[in-house]
């Protein structure tokens, strides 16, 4: 929640941009901050998976009480206008509703007060790993892709991304099996050589992380096994009944 405190607690600063500790930044970030325009509170990129299916994405509109769900965005990279946020009062806007026990927490009160003043990001400012960008066939199976971003703006993300966002819930530093878990690696051990404590520490958390990543490929290897024997004992139900 220090989001929402932000505003008042960077009392001389204009505007920030606040990333979450599980982002890799790849190149200058200073356009994000500098897309936002004066009349606009927040910019972001479209948190695609509360737009899908539409249900959903009308479930969360009513949640929110907004009156429409065209600006939802992934609190985890967010350029924030303070300046504007405290002209207009949003931090009281944000204590008030604090208490009201939203289910994405700071992010849904964000949105809630932002949205009408948001400025749409493309997603390759705040690539997130739960879509599974290393797949080549990752936009055409997932499809709240296509409902926030279009094919290019994908590709490009894939391809060149800006800021990459581990958005899973477990992390490269707990399983070193997922999306581009090799590019944060390449950054951890670029990082212990400026500090003693990390390249003590790195092997053992590497070595921790692939002993999970084995245990989780077992359990679904053991779990694809329980399905496949599922189905023939379905199968051989049926076929006695019909005898």
């Amino acid at each position: 929640y220090y989001r929402l405190a932000l505003p008042e607690l960077l009392q001389n600063t204009d505007r920030c941009l606040y990333l979450d500790g599980d982002t890799i930044v790849r190149e200058d970030i200073s356009q994000i901050v500098d897309s936002l325009s004066s009349e606009e509170l927040i910019a972001g990129v479209k948190a695609a998976g509360y737009y899908w299916p539409e249900k959903n994405r009308e479930a969360n509109r009513e949640r929110l009480g907004i009156s429409d769900f065209s600006s939802y965005v992934n609190a985890g990279v967010l350029a924030m206008n303070l300046q504007l946020m405290r002209e207009l009062e949003c931090p009281s806007a944000f204590k008030a509703l604090v208490p009201l026990g939203f289910s994405s927490q700071d992010q849904d009160i964000i949105n809630k007060v932002c949205h009408d003043r948001c400025r749409i990001l493309p997603p390759r400012f705040n690539l997130m790993t739960k879509y599974h960008p290393e797949l080549d066939d990752s936009y055409d199976t997932n499809p709240c892709l296509s409902v926030c971003y279009t094919a290019e703006e994908w590709r490009e993300a894939r391809l060149h991304p800006v800021i990459v966002h581990y958005a899973d819930k477990l992390k490269p530093w707990q399983i070193d099996q997922m999306d581009l878990a090799n590019l944060w690696w390449e950054h951890a051990k670029e990082a212990s050589k400026r500090s003693a404590i990390l390249q003590g520490s790195l092997p053992l958390i590497k070595k921790s992380a692939s002993l999970l990543s084995e245990s989780r490929r077992s359990l679904q290897d053991k779990a694809a096994e329980s399905a496949q024997l599922q189905r023939r004992l379905e199968e051989t139900l049926s076929r006695m009944n019909n005898i």
